[in-house]
């Protein structure tokens, strides 16, 4: 059974010596990724092997390749291995060097989350080999936010328990309690009772640093049943161990000895020296409360020989102390002083920093006695200035404030002016606005009554001067053409005759147009329904007029004239240029409002090109602004158009 390890040994070796060849092969045979790569893990192989100093070489080469070839993943993989292997050769500046050049690179290139913490976790290693214990927890706590944004519980848990350990090392313990608490959650979500087991017994150790003897042996219970659990028989030692030691903290020395007793004689078990130092210690005060001082003795030998093997201060110290006691017993003075003069030696190492900054509290306070009249007096003088100071001041805030309201004031009523002047010039703009609204108003209608007049004028002219005229003309054609028999068979006659009843049509029509009797001697609906009859009687459109809610409905001469003269702008541009063949007039009154709207089945138009395709728009426009009026149009090519227009009746 011996030689197995032995065995394993050799084959190990030879495995890794295999290993090396093939890497160099490699790296002989590819000056590319895989070289990068080749070159990475003969640097971890030589970490493995704790030959570190063999390992820089052939990193240094890795990253000179990784560099070259702009392969940023395996220059990576090369600093992590070398940070590393440098710290652990006490190089621990060119580690932190290296390490922070990949984390430089790692937020440059955004590599994974998991190169990042990996990065910061030999970061914070590298701290706890310089003994910087303060400066590694930053670079874990950044690693556990890391770990917290991605889910990663387990590594997240792992760093939590070295985090603890940090605080503890500096004696903060309410910190490490926290953090304990936080890996717990996790532990407990995952099922881990191994993680839990020694979360619990990290946390009893905090909590014995507290002074909190009692919750530190609640805890290490928790502790210890979860050892019993999965059967981790060396923990369990660990566990009672401390049991044993916080149970006489808590002043029950009987069942504390009834634990640790069986524990010290045990032959089968490897505790660490720290840890049998610490049980042979506790027996040992045990025994000196029990006044037991041959067992006192026994102990305090086991701890000598314990102390040939470690420099723990705090050991030493309590076994100084305990001989003097046992020394004393025995009468030995010489040697009770000798161990006294130890102890008090360790115990001012231990507490010098303490014992001086106390000296220096006490002799500042001694000291002070002479000088409490003088040190009163400058207190009350300080006051006085103070007070002088903060009157002063007072009055200097009284005084920007009275100024600042000063400012305030003054700006605001000059805003008050620029306001009313404002107001008053936008009134001014406005009258005049409105009152040139008023003149085109005044001037339109007087445009619109004075081409009016003059359409009388010239209808009537048309009809009784030229009218009279040519009727008289037609009538002496025929008198003429009776009377002459020889003259009905002649063309050029007959062709006068066609030509003078056709210019007594045309002045006819055009008087009319002007000015149509049905609206001088009816109303607009009869009006409307004349011109209707006039465009159906033309043949090319067929239009078709409704009325609606008219009955007793009476209109100004202007607002029948204008309404006319729009309808009759309209249907100029739908015989003109709409290619229709049907047109509605609808002509209603409803709440005051009447409506009048003109739908044509023509070819139809873009509403903005109006102007450009000269269908008269401004005209129409003007008249129905002219009767405080609205238009509407709806349009488009290929489709129906439709004029809605609107005009107040009161």
């Amino acid at each position: 059974m011996r030689s197995y390890p032995l065995i394993i040994l050799i084959f190990w070796a030879l495995n890794s010596w295999a290993s090396q060849d093939s890497l160099l092969q490699v790296i002989h045979e590819h000056q590319d990724t895989h070289a990068v790569n080749a070159y990475n893990e003969l640097g971890r192989l030589f970490h493995n092997q704790q030959e570190y100093a063999r390992s820089i070489p052939f990193l240094l080469q890795g990253d000179s390749l990784a560099r070259k070839l702009h392969f940023n993943k395996g220059l990576l993989k090369i600093w992590k291995t070398l940070s590393v292997n440098y710290g652990r050769m006490g190089e621990v500046e060119k580690g932190l060097e290296v390490n922070q050049m990949g984390l430089d690179l790692i937020d440059r290139t955004g590599a994974s989350p998991e190169t990042k913490i990996d990065f910061l976790i030999n970061r914070g290693a590298l701290f706890y080999w310089q003994d910087k214990i303060g400066m590694a927890i930053e670079p874990y706590l950044d690693a556990v936010k890391i770990c917290r944004e991605n889910g990663q519980d387990s590594k997240r848990g792992i760093l939590l328990n070295n985090l603890g350990i940090f605080y503890r090392n500096l004696e903060r313990y309410d910190e490490a309690l926290k953090i304990y608490s936080e890996s717990m959650v996790i532990r407990k979500a995952q099922n881990d009772s191994m993680g839990m087991a020694n979360i619990y017994f990290n946390m009893a150790a905090a909590y014995g640093k507290l002074d909190s003897a009692a919750q530190a042996y609640s805890v290490i219970k928790k502790a210890e049943d979860l050892y019993k659990a999965i059967d981790s028989e060396s923990d369990l030692i660990l566990c009672q161990l401390s049991e044993g030691t916080f149970l006489f903290d808590l002043e029950r020395y009987d069942s504390s000895f009834a634990i640790l007793s069986p524990l010290s004689t045990r032959q089968n078990i490897d505790l660490p020296t720290w840890y049998r130092g610490e049980l042979h210690l506790t027996l040992a005060k045990i025994d000196e409360i029990r006044e037991d001082y041959d067992e006192l003795e026994n102990e305090l030998n086991k701890i000598d020989s314990l102390l040939r093997e470690t420099d723990y201060t705090e050991l030493l110290q309590e076994f100084h102390r305990l001989r003097s006691i046992q020394f004393k017993k025995q009468d030995n003075a010489k040697l009770a002083l000798t161990h006294l003069e130890e102890f008090q030696k360790l115990s001012a190492v231990r507490n010098d920093e303490n014992q001086i900054r106390f000296q220096k509290e006490m002799e500042t306070k001694y000291l002070s006695v002479e000088k409490d009249y003088k040190i009163a007096q400058q207190e009350i003088e300080l006051l006085q200035q103070q007070k002088r100071r903060n009157i002063l001041s007072a009055t200097l805030i009284g005084l920007l404030f009275l100024g600042m309201a000063i400012i305030l004031y003054l700006r605001k009523r000059h805003l008050h002016k620029y306001e009313l002047a404002r107001r008053d010039n936008q009134l001014k703009n406005e009258k005049i606005h409105q009152l040139e609204q008023e003149q085109k108003i005044v001037a339109l209608d007087y445009m619109l009554k004075g081409e009016e007049q003059e359409r009388r004028r010239i209808a009537a002219d048309l009809h009784d001067s030229l009218g009279s005229l040519l009727t008289s003309a037609k009538l002496l054609l025929s008198k003429t053409s009776e009377s002459v028999a020889s003259l009905e068979k002649d063309s050029s006659w007959v062709k006068a005759q066609i030509i003078v009843a056709e210019a007594s049509d045309e002045v006819r029509r055009i008087s009319h147009d002007m000015m149509p009797d049905a609206l001088i001697n009816m109303d607009l609906q009869s009006a409307i329904e004349d011109l209707t009859t006039h465009i159906n009687n033309q043949g090319n459109v067929r239009v078709t007029p409704y009325f609606l809610d008219l009955k007793n409905l009476e209109l100004s001469d202007q607002m029948q004239i204008g309404i006319y003269r729009i309808l009759q702008e309209l249907s100029q541009n739908v015989l003109k240029h709409a290619n229709a063949t049907e047109m509605i007039i609808q002509l209603s009154v409803d709440h005051e409002i009447l409506e009048l709207v003109v739908e044509d089945n023509g070819v139809g138009f873009i509403p903005s090109e109006l102007k450009q395709m000269g269908l008269g728009l401004q005209n129409i426009r003007s008249r129905v602004n002219y009767l405080n009026g609205k238009i509407n149009i709806q349009s488009q090519p290929g489709g129906p158009t439709v004029f809605d227009m609107c005009f107040p009746l009161a």
